[in-house]
């Protein structure tokens, strides 16, 4: 068949299929120069790319491949995700969460080979799983200050003073990985001395310390921790074989849901830090959870969580951050915009960190007395606000006056 008769054949087809030679001409054009018939092979088996329409031209051995037309942006979209991280259980699963279409069971695969310690098994007794977990945490211990690198274990355990505090918060977590029962109930060591008060002398006390939470006083004073950790112990909410379970069980309404949520925690990463809490470890986890495997842990956990009946919980969350976010924003940049033009009146209006302190740990008095001090310095400077408002707009909040 000569070239001419080939064209004109693949002329009269409908435009909305492309041939291999137009998708490796796309992707080198937008600078994917390595892109061959051989990588779009590769990118088959992967199951990152859809199989062609195999066709024959009618007259002869001769067959032609077809790609839906949107494959050319699909093998961008796959080279672009390969030079963040060449693994391809992280591709297929950011792919999916951009919206593309991965077979489902590949899917679930390779969300679980990313989730850290997912090759380990289980025992079956509850005997071998406790030695399961020393055993491993012993390892990664050891692991942990051999390696020559620093890293982020490394980072939260030298949070704590003492070594068996470092060691016991390690256990802790293995324990709740191989799903073993824990008591974080307040008197597990008994009544604290008042010598020791402030000593991470209790299990939730040291789990709280290792993960940071304690430095956000309103969820520590708000909700208790103890109660909270036994739940998740008891629930086993937080182990591998539950993990497991849920993910591989799990439909596809239960995926697409979890997907919606999965910016619940940049979003929450983005409010601790306007408020001024994402200090210490937990700037270190921030930067944990764009890592693909922190990822994949976090979305099913979202899915055990959902499962478990907490769905109602991550919506009001997920809400209140939705809701909380945009006037974080708003509120620092009324108060940028207030220090260049009215200095004098941005002095009474402190900085967003003071302010959630404020609002999340102060007494009901002491914010009542803020916001009628804010209405006084409203009325003393009504002009130049007003002035102020119709330079910005954009920054006035529903209600700025009483």
């Amino acid at each position: 068949m000569t070239p001419l008769a080939v064209r004109c054949i693949l002329d009269g087809m409908e435009q909305d299929e492309w041939t291999e030679a137009q998708v490796i001409q796309f992707a080198q054009d937008h600078g994917y120069k390595d892109v061959t018939w051989r990588k779009l092979k590769r990118f088959r088996q992967e199951g990152v790319l859809a199989k062609p329409r195999v066709i024959h031209l009618g007259f002869g051995p001769g067959t032609t491949s077809l790609y839906p037309a949107d494959a050319g942006l699909r093998v961008l979209a796959v080279c672009r995700l390969l030079k963040q991280k060449r693994d391809y259980n992280a591709v297929r699963f950011w792919l999916w969460l951009e919206g593309n279409p991965i077979e489902l069971g590949q899917l679930k695969a390779s969300i679980w080979h990313l989730v850290p310690f997912s090759s380990l098994s289980v025992p079956e007794s509850g005997r071998e799983r406790k030695v399961a977990a020393r055993n491993l945490a012993r390892i990664v211990l050891r692991r942990t200050w051999k390696s020559v690198r620093s890293n982020l274990l490394r980072k939260i355990l030298q949070q704590f003073a003492h070594q068996e505090d470092q060691e016991w918060f390690l256990h802790l977590q293995m324990d709740l990985l191989y799903g073993e029962p824990l008591d974080f109930s307040r008197d597990f060591l008994n009544e604290h001395d008042p010598e020791v008060r402030d000593a991470l002398e209790e299990p939730a006390d040291i789990i709280a310390h290792g993960l940071g939470a304690q430095q956000i006083r309103f969820i520590r004073e708000g909700e208790d921790i103890a109660k909270a950790l036994q739940q998740l112990a008891d629930e086993k909410l937080l182990s591998l074989t539950k993990l497991r379970t849920v993910l591989f069980t799990a439909t596809e309404d239960d995926l697409e849901l979890a997907r919606t949520r999965r910016d619940l925690l940049r979003q929450l990463f983005e409010a601790l830090d306007l408020m001024g809490y994402l200090k210490g470890p937990l700037r270190l986890y921030q930067k944990a959870f764009a890592a693909p495997v922190m990822q994949a842990l976090a979305f099913a956990y979202l899915l055990v969580l959902e499962q478990g009946g907490y769905g109602r919980n991550i919506e009001e969350i997920s809400s209140s951050v939705r809701i909380n976010l945009p006037i974080m924003k708003r509120t620092l940049a009324f108060r940028e915009a207030l220090l260049l033009e009215l200095p004098s009146v941005a002095k009474e209006v402190p900085p967003l960190p003071v302010l959630g302190r404020l609002l999340t740990e102060g007494t009901q008095q002491q914010r009542d007395a803020y916001f009628g001090h804010l209405q006084e310095v409203y009325w003393q400077n009504k002009e130049a606000f007003d002035a102020f408002w119709q330079r910005h707009p954009d920054l006035k909040p529903e209600k700025c006056t009483p």
